[in-house]
């Protein structure tokens, strides 16, 4: 099992790597990333699962599989004067989220073990912008970000859970889609750790050229199509995108916000 996890992360690491140019065209065209962050951080303050006598300037907040920057950014403008950290397994993206935010401490390193990088109750808000799914052991990444949590301290997630037609139409180019890591267990294992967890579905439309353009990130193409070699899962998506506009097709990407307080 060790094996296979450690074989998983690499290949990760090294689809995140080859990944810098594209999520950077990604973000300055659409901003997809840093709205979806807008949406957590409002979805936070929606809930009431904040504690009372929250300072929001004095806080201390980590970005756990932060990539290059474009979530930390966006949580540094909507909690100014707090402290940000960011980790993220890919060097690459990490140097891209370095160059952007030079103020900000940056950490190499695995978001399931949170622990050998950061002390122990050391931060109010512990954030996952659509990273936890990615993770192999995110049961192991939540208890990791428990333990860095002060009491009263909230973690909280965007979770992509799949894509599908708004219609419920059947996508034939997307037949063989085994689906993203499995969350069935997410929610009941939040349940056990934290004394209040709050989730919210949420259904982002994908027009034909965002498509294009997420799936053109070849870390997010290797999730859409993880048993196919890069040249086919090209071929692939090039297929979803013809299909899309030639049957009118309405896609929608099915996410889930999740807060929880410790």
């Amino acid at each position: 099992m060790n094996d296979f996890i450690n074989r998983f992360k690499d290949q990760v690491r090294s689809n995140f790597d080859a990944s810098r140019q594209e999520y950077l065209f990604l973000e300055l065209k659409h901003d997809f990333y840093g709205k979806l962050t807008d949406k957590l951080v409002n979805f936070i303050g929606e809930t009431g699962v904040v504690p009372p006598g929250w300072d929001r300037q004095g806080m201390k907040i980590l970005d756990v599989g932060c990539g290059i920057g474009n979530s930390t950014k966006r949580l540094s403008e909507r909690f100014a004067g707090a402290g940000l950290s960011g980790i993220d397994l890919s060097p690459k993206m990490l140097e891209a989220a370095t160059e952007q935010l030079p103020g900000i401490n940056f950490v190499c390193g695995d978001g399931e073990n949170l622990s050998d990088y950061f002390p122990q109750d050391s931060f109010d808000l512990v954030v996952y912008s659509a990273s936890l799914f990615i993770l192999p052991q995110q049961e192991q990444s939540l208890q990791q970000a428990r333990g860095l949590l002060k009491e009263g301290g909230v973690v909280a997630a965007s979770v992509l859970r799949g894509m599908r037609e708004r219609s419920g139409a059947q996508i034939n180019s997307l037949s063989d889609m085994p689906g993203i890591v499995k969350n069935e267990r997410l929610l009941p294992c939040l349940q056990e750790m934290f004394s209040k967890v709050y989730s919210s579905p949420l259904l982002i439309p994908i027009h034909r050229e965002v498509l294009k353009d997420i799936y053109s990130i070849p870390a997010l193409l290797a999730g859409l199509f993880p048993k196919l070699p890069p040249q086919q899962r090209l071929i692939k998506v090039n297929e979803l995108i013809n299909e899309v506009s030639e049957r009118n097709l309405e896609l929608l990407q099915d996410w889930v916000l999740i807060a929880a307080r410790k």
